[in-house]
């Protein structure tokens, strides 16, 4: 068994993920179907900033969770399974942020 520890709230930090992106295009795939799932730039917020709006939870797990599994695929280990697991939690989150016009899911 193979297991990964993948760094938690707290950890986040502007530029996260930016390097592997830029250098494999595995990594790039993930935060550009993060980005799409959210309807957000996810990849902005990570490799850009500001550390303001990172710090934000329903930014933070998401940018956290999309990096890790970003590395995970540039080290060959993003099997079909994890990709799918990481859209289905991206989408999860996705569906609990606040948007314009609509509450956060279950308030």
């Amino acid at each position: 068994m193979i297991a990964f520890v993948f760094p938690g709230q707290g950890a986040q930090y502007a530029g996260m993920g930016a390097e592997l992106a830029r250098a494999y295009p595995e990594a790039r795939t993930v935060f550009e179907r993060a980005d799409a799932i959210l309807g957000m730039s996810l990849s902005a917020l990570c490799w850009e900033g500001p550390d303001e709006r990172l710090k934000e939870t329903e930014v933070t797990q998401p940018a956290i969770l999309t990096t890790s599994i970003a590395a995970l695929a540039f080290a060959g280990l993003g099997n079909s399974r994890s990709m799918r697991a990481h859209s289905s939690a991206i989408e999860r989150r996705a569906a609990s942020m606040p948007t314009p016009g609509r509450s956060r899911a279950g308030a």
